[in-house]
């Protein structure tokens, strides 16, 4: 079984390691390398790609269910602002921004749970597998994924910027719709 860590709003390549490497376990143990990732996600919008990060309080990395998220309201708007600029005017924002919301203001007394309910959501809403369970005591061997081939899926602003496969997910939720899991798992819509 491949291991994973559940990072918040995964990345195009998570989702494609994910579907590739089935069966998936998530474990909340984490390498050094991967401890920056799992409260980060990228968006693309008017200005280039831009990184959305959960603020953390200090404390332990090594275990994502004794991680903190600050769980700061003015955080949550500026995040929910920045989705609206980035993604307001694609094709299915406004079917999904509701059910993010939530999300970004709840409260969440370990990233582990934050990043296990953006996970839920994405493949609720992409209709995608749904995670197995989580491994205790393992650490997935590496996160250093290339996303593979990724055909551009009308991602906007390619007037200014070339198309970027770099992307979180939410990108191509925004973009596809329900469609989205066919580009994740390397199909032409």
């Amino acid at each position: 079984m491949n291991l994973l860590n559940p990072h918040w709003f995964p990345s195009v390549a998570w989702f494609r390691q994910y579907l590739n490497q089935q069966p998936v376990g998530l474990t909340p143990w984490m390498h050094r390398s991967a401890q920056a990732e799992a409260n980060r996600s990228i968006i693309r919008g008017p200005n280039g790609l831009q990184q959305l990060s959960v603020p953390l309080r200090k404390g332990p990395r090594d275990d994502l269910r004794e991680v903190r998220p600050l769980n700061n309201e003015k955080w949550a708007k500026e995040c929910r602002h920045a989705l609206k600029t980035a993604y307001g005017t694609s094709a299915f924002y406004r079917y999904y921004d509701y059910l993010i919301e939530p999300l970004l203001f709840s409260h969440y007394m370990h990233l582990f749970d934050m990043n296990m309910a953006a996970l839920q959501l994405i493949c609720d809403c992409l209709k995608l597998p749904e995670p197995l369970a989580v491994y205790e005591g393992l650490a997935p061997s590496g996160e250093d994924w290339e996303p593979g081939t990724l055909s551009d899926y009308g991602q906007y602003f390619t007037e200014r910027y070339p198309f970027s496969p770099q992307v979180g997910v939410l990108d191509v939720l925004f973009h596809c719709g329900p469609l989205g899991g066919l580009v994740l798992a390397g199909k032409e819509i």
